[in-house]
């Protein structure tokens, strides 16, 4: 296993602004956050009936018990810890990205090398260079020429 890129109990409960995009409550979201690193994330503690108010499905607590359970094992089998149940988790937008470009971006450059055995072992470290890709392109300090572009 890698070192950890994310400590989920690291994780900052900052204000959230418009710089920043939910994580899917699901195995693909939840690899994101992992890979974003803990600076670029934000967690937002919530009870199970929050979560089964916001969602746009009929559930109930015994559903996100199976839901919850489905994310760790394919975070498990992905190789990277899971977070704590019961949170929302926010990835930081790189810069001049919306959030339809991001998940497009990442799951554009995962497809592109997709793992022969379609395992989540495999995604991994294509995620981990995808996302680092995307926050490496997109950091341009205020006042550079990048930052003129975004």
């Amino acid at each position: 296993m890698h070192k950890p890129l994310t400590v989920w109990i690291d994780v900052e409960r900052g204000e959230l602004t418009d710089d920043w995009i939910l994580a899917t409550e699901n195995g693909w979201g939840y690899l994101a956050a992992y890979c974003a690193t803990t600076p670029n994330l934000r967690q937002q503690p919530v009870t199970p009936q929050q979560r089964i108010a916001e969602s746009r499905y009929d559930i109930t607590v015994e559903d996100l018990d199976i839901i919850d359970e489905s994310n760790e094992s394919y975070l498990s089998d992905a190789g990277v810890p899971s977070p704590p149940r019961n949170h929302l988790w926010f990835i930081r937008r790189p810069r001049g990205l919306r959030d339809n470009e991001f998940w497009r971006a990442v799951t554009g450059a995962v497809n592109a090398e997709w793992p022969a055995d379609n395992h989540p072992r495999g995604i991994t470290p294509v995620m981990i260079r995808a996302v680092a890709e995307l926050y490496a392109e997109r950091q341009a300090t205020p006042g550079s020429p990048r930052d003129d572009q975004s």
